[in-house]
């Protein structure tokens, strides 16, 4: 997700899970939260992961 680096956090959400992420967007404000601990990681992994990242065109 793209969002405030003060505020996302808090929640679990990190710049560094996401940085491992094919992304068009990246830097600090591109995080992502994991929710199976250790899948972003590699671990607990039982399949390859895909996904879309789709966002408003005033993002970009």
């Amino acid at each position: 997700m793209l969002g405030h680096r003060g505020y996302y956090p808090r929640f679990g959400f990190s710049a560094a899970l996401a940085s491992g992420l094919s992304a068009r967007l990246s830097g600090t404000a591109f995080m992502a939260l994991e929710l199976v601990p250790g899948v972003l990681a590699g671990k607990n992994r039982q399949r390859d992961l895909s996904a879309s990242l789709r966002h408003r065109p005033s993002l970009v």
